[in-house]
């Protein structure tokens, strides 16, 4: 049996030299947002719009031709086997002209009308799964922690965040790894719409209740991986992802992802947990948050995002770095830490050096840690 996965697009005709036209009464008039063409198919003619996370297709052809372009195309599992079984019952196919990443072919049904079945090409995933799942199984158990947690929802950082964002009144902004939507939340009223994207279910229920309790009525929620995003190359013209990159297995793979979804000329806004350039401070840091919280992987240097990000191809505009000073229990808890790891995690902070107790600046009350101090960074880096 074919599986088919969802609509993809709907493609309709307009007569050659006809595009100025098409463009005032689609674009100008019912208000759609055209998407660039792919580089092998400008030379057909047409426009392409999109509509949530469906696209409209306009091609070009004479009236009155036995077989239109006209169709529609669905997204499906496994098409090279979807072909096979279709061309064994005899049915013609015919391979098209290649998309980056899609692999496709059409067919006409019993009645004429044609058809499209295409598949996307897969990201390789990363092999640590087993940190999926423990991000998954945390995120699951404290999702409504971070709806009101202090820190994610009034952070100086997220102001900072949307007053370098320069967002438009047409831009689609996806905001990776969501949590407890506070970034798709602030983002929502001055852009056309935003997807707010992340890999556990329970953290989009709290995040949509807190969002549409907001009256916001233009975010769209999807949940995946940030390593292998389900979206189509340049569709965003902002990408954001805010205190959540030091859960990711595999980072050089994310910047990629959100790199290629980003329009050229568009922005990534990202903020994150950092650690000092010290090799001891480094390894301190994320012993601690690891103890804690098994989901986090690492946090990253400076230095190391910077030297990341360009080599992705991004040019870094403007970064700022933010003191974030941790109440140590309430932090326990939000993690759902246990009395006797808590007790643990503080016996190890209270016996490192005394060098790196003044760099955290850890604090201390009858011989119980109450605070300490770490420090965040906030990029905003163009795809040039």
């Amino acid at each position: 049996m074919l599986t088919i996965k969802r609509l993809d697009h709907v493609q309709i005709c307009i007569p050659a030299g006809k595009e100025i036209e098409a463009r005032e009464f689609y674009g100008d008039f019912i208000g759609l947002k055209e998407i660039p063409k792919p580089e092998s198919l400008i030379s057909n003619g047409g426009l392409w719009y999109e509509i949530g996370d469906i696209e409209l297709h306009i091609g070009v052809e004479e009236r009155g031709l036995e077989k239109s372009k006209r169709h529609s195309a669905f997204e499906v599992e496994d098409v090279v086997n979807c072909q096979r079984m279709l061309e064994e019952k005899g049915i013609s196919t015919q391979d098209e002209k290649p998309i980056p990443r899609v692999k496709r072919f059409s067919f006409y049904d019993p009645f004429g009308n044609r058809i499209e079945f295409l598949e996307r090409e897969k990201v390789q995933k990363s092999p640590l799964q087993n940190e999926k799942i423990a991000i998954t199984e945390q995120f699951s158990r404290s999702a409504n922690s971070y709806v009101t947690s202090t820190i994610h929802a009034k952070g100086k950082d997220l102001k900072k965040l949307v007053e370098i964002s320069e967002v438009k009144s047409t831009d689609y902004i996806l905001d990776v790894a969501t949590g407890g939507g506070h970034v798709a939340n602030a983002l929502a009223s001055l852009a056309a719409s935003v997807v707010a994207f992340d890999l556990t279910e329970e953290m989009l229920k709290v995040a949509r209740t807190f969002i549409t309790g907001n009256g916001n009525e233009n975010v769209e929620f999807r949940q995946g991986d940030a390593e292998s995003m389900p979206f189509r190359d340049e569709q965003f013209e902002i990408v954001t992802c805010r205190i959540a990159p030091h859960h990711f297995p595999n980072i050089v793979q994310f910047i990629s992802e959100a790199f290629r979804v980003l329009k050229k000329g568009g922005k990534l806004l990202l903020v994150d947990n950092v650690v000092p350039e010290d090799d001891a401070c480094d390894h301190f840091y994320n012993e601690v948050e690891k103890r804690r919280d098994r989901s986090h992987f690492r946090a990253w240097k400076k230095s190391e995002w910077l030297q990341m990000l360009e080599q992705q191809g991004f040019e870094v505009e403007e970064w700022y770095r933010f003191e974030k000073t941790f109440q140590f229990d309430d932090w326990c808890k939000r993690m759902n830490v246990t009395d006797d790891e808590r007790i643990d995690l503080s016996l190890y902070m209270i016996n490192t050096s005394e060098r790196i107790k003044h760099k955290f600046n850890i604090q201390l009350e009858d011989s119980l840690i109450t605070s300490f101090q770490g420090e965040s960074i906030l990029l905003k880096a163009t795809k040039k």
